[in-house]
């Protein structure tokens, strides 16, 4: 009686976990392998050019999910220079 409550306890328990571990490649999936055109209509993607590695690899353009971390700090440094300018104003 009680392996059957933890058998089913577990099950309840393992699928939202695995949900949140698969959100986060939705997008990667979703950008994988989309020409320069449609990466940039999509949301969540964005598009890297061609660039060569420090080793000297050539990387050829692809599209990627956006950094959501660099969004937000981009976000934050905006909101640093309009309060920036705003006590600039008060003070004159």
């Amino acid at each position: 009686m009680f392996r059957k409550k933890s058998i089913i306890t577990l099950h309840a328990l393992s699928i939202p976990l695995l949900s949140l571990m698969l959100a986060g490649t939705a997008h990667a999936s979703m950008c994988k392998g989309l020409p320069s055109e449609q990466c940039a209509a999509e949301n969540g993607c964005g598009w890297v050019d061609e660039y060569t590695r420090s080793d000297g690899r050539k990387v050829s353009g692809h599209c990627r999910t956006k950094s959501k971390g660099k969004q937000g700090a981009e976000t934050k440094m905006e909101m640093k220079k309009e309060n920036m300018a705003m006590e600039k104003e008060a003070k004159s």
